[in-house]
Formats: structure tokens, sequence, C-alpha cells
């Protein structure tokens, strides 16, 4: 895997930097970075490179993190229909 140093905006980053950050708490708890890494497939100092911004995050990356976003929510709402539904 090849990371890119900062080809991305400002703004692109800090949006990629939420996604992993929210993801990785709502997994995780506050104690995420590492078992997000390993997650994601990446060492620690990877992840730590990104959240202080000296390399970007890869697409393929941010590809794993959309669908965990994206299965933490249906898992959420899955939770709070079952227990609506067993009120």
């Amino acid at each position: 895997m090849t990371y890119d140093k900062n080809t991305l905006t400002r703004e692109e980053r800090m949006a990629r930097l939420a996604l992993l950050a929210n993801v990785g708490t709502r997994l995780y708890g506050t104690r995420w970075h590492n078992p997000m890494a390993e997650h994601l497939g990446v060492r620690p100092r990877t992840l730590r490179r990104w959240l202080n911004m000296q390399w970007d995050i890869t697409d393929d990356v941010m590809e794993q993190l959309r669908q965990l976003d994206n299965y933490s929510y249906d898992q959420k709402s899955n939770a709070s229909s079952s227990s609506s539904l067993a009120s």
C-alpha cells in the first residue's frame, strides 16, 4: 500500500479524519486508535500520521471506513428497533 503525502485539500483531509474518528469512536470507544489500526490493516504509526495530517488517508481505507460507517449505523438501527419491539 502506498501512502500519499498531502495531495488532498485541507477540507477533504478534515472530512476524512472526521469519518475515521467517528467510526473509530463508535466501534471501539475512547481508546480506538490501536484497534482501529488493526481493523484497517495498518500500523498504529500510520494511523497517527493520518491524525497528525502528515499523510492523507488513502482511497481504499476510505472505502473501508464508509462500509464500517454504514455497518455501525445499521447495527444501531437494528438494536433500537429490536428494543422498541420488545417494549
